[in-house]
């Protein structure tokens, strides 16, 4: 069922006290916010921190990342059930750094999806085309090969479980956000393609997200929400965010 999303990724940014105290802000500033599912996706190590800061409230919590391994000998990781146990309801899939700065492939995607929804987590999935695809016409083309695979692997009954967060890798941390006629085109492809399930699966969209552009591109048919990333800093810019979002 579609719903109104709002997911905020800090990335890898602040501390502890910094954190907590955005949170804490997030929470308050929006406690009236009822009419749409907000997400914190904070860095691994604050995850029980802001869980904690959560619990009375609306606000969800969500991984920026999990490992596609369900444990063992993978120093460094983090598995899908740590994350689950620490209450986090979400997690981040394939966003552009990792696939550009970590070289994550499709099939490590593939295989985190599945860990993901084995251990009863809503995987944001993020699809992407780079600006020298955009230039050659093959933003449909890239976006639905990424999604497709996934469908392939596990299943359509498995998809209606999965976010799409389309994310062009040419408006990652560029300051430059798609047009919400690009935004609209793009998602309106995704919902005709995935055919029976179109209708039932969340959509959003994330890249240079900002209050001055977010009402244009949230106004948008098939636009169910965002995934935010430098605006979630700022308290004021990220619950102006779900305010906008929550009256379109």
């Amino acid at each position: 069922m579609r719903r109104k999303f709002l997911a905020g990724n800090l990335k890898m940014n602040g501390c502890s006290s910094s954190i907590c105290e955005l949170v804490d802000a997030i929470t308050t500033r929006s406690k009236n916010f009822h009419d749409c599912d907000v997400v914190i996706l904070p860095p691994y190590l604050y995850l029980n921190e802001v869980s904690l800061l959560l619990e009375k409230s609306h606000l969800s919590l969500g991984s920026q990342n999990i490992c596609q391994f369900n444990n063992g000998s993978y120093t460094g990781e983090i598995s899908a059930e740590m994350i689950s146990e620490l209450g986090c309801d979400y997690v981040l899939i394939g966003h552009s750094e990792r696939r550009n700065f970590f070289l994550e492939t499709n099939n490590h995607i593939l295989e985190k999806v599945k860990r993901a929804l084995e251990n009863n987590l809503t995987p944001i999935l993020c699809v992407g085309e780079t600006m020298e695809e955009r230039a050659a016409g093959q933003t449909e083309n890239i976006i639905m090969d990424q999604i497709s695979s996934t469908h392939d692997y596990i299943g359509i009954s498995q998809q209606e479980k999965i976010i799409i967060a389309y994310e062009p890798i040419w408006a990652i941390g560029s300051g430059k956000a798609a047009s919400e006629n690009d935004v609209q085109d793009v998602l309106s492809s995704i919902r005709r393609n995935l055919e029976t399930i179109g209708d039932s699966v969340t959509l959003i969209y994330g890249g240079s997200v900002n209050p001055e552009n977010a009402q244009a591109i949230f106004e948008q048919a098939d636009v169910d929400g965002g995934l935010i990333g430098g605006a979630s800093l700022d308290e004021k810019k990220f619950v102006e965010l779900a305010r906008l979002l929550q009256e379109v």
